[in-house]
């Protein structure tokens, strides 16, 4: 984590910070608070990384896991496969739809009534908008159900209840693979689990 203290005044600091700095010091100050409300109210436990590599985690005893509240584990989407998607849908958060429209995942809207963005390069309506949310929760709510009920993903809903009845955690590499409808680039699939493999496994505890 990287913060820029550059004034004592947390108003003239954030006036001083570039646009694409300020955007990321949110990010960053909110894993400081997170990770010190895990070591101050959490528990430390030893466990192994997916790589055999000893983590020391907190769990904290109340935590409640917002996403998955109310969705049961036949609809589950691993959260390493969502966090990789979408860091390569918005290049790391750095994208104008991400920024501006809450949209992580690159999602589309087909209805003009909708509310939404357009790319730079194009002026008028193609048949198609980038989908505007109210909040980035609101973006990974919907990108669950696209995955839960969209036909382009049956293989991946069939993979996820073979990897269930067999008792196992459905596994984000894998289930990647199956995602070959999400975007028209050819090495999607790829950079996906590239950075489940380098970025996140080892890495963040999720």
């Amino acid at each position: 984590m990287n913060i820029f203290y550059l004034d004592h005044n947390p108003k003239i600091c954030a006036e001083m910070h570039l646009d694409k700095h300020s955007s990321k010091m949110l990010v960053e100050y909110a894993q400081l608070l997170s990770t010190a409300h895990r070591v101050l109210d959490g528990k430390a436990v030893k466990r192994l990384s997916k790589n055999n590599r000893l983590l020391t985690t907190y769990d904290h005893p109340t935590r409640d896991h917002y996403l998955y509240k109310d969705i049961s584990i036949e609809k589950q989407v691993p959260n390493e496969l969502i966090v990789a998607q979408a860091v390569v849908e918005t290049g790391w958060g750095d994208s104008r739809f991400a920024n501006e429209a809450n949209n992580l995942f690159g999602i589309r809207t087909f209805d003009r009534d909708d509310n939404y963005m357009l790319p730079k390069t194009l002026t008028n309506w193609p048949g198609w908008g980038v989908k505007v949310f109210a909040s980035k929760c609101d973006s990974v709510e919907y990108y669950v159900r696209i995955i839960n009920e969209v036909w382009a993903y049956e293989a991946f809903r069939s993979l996820r209840q073979r990897h269930l009845n067999d008792g196992v955690i459905p596994d984000g590499m894998e289930l990647a693979m199956t995602l070959d409808s999400y975007a028209t680039d050819p090495n999607y699939i790829p950079l996906v689990r590239s950075v489940i493999k380098n970025n996140i496994r080892g890495v963040y505890d999720l």
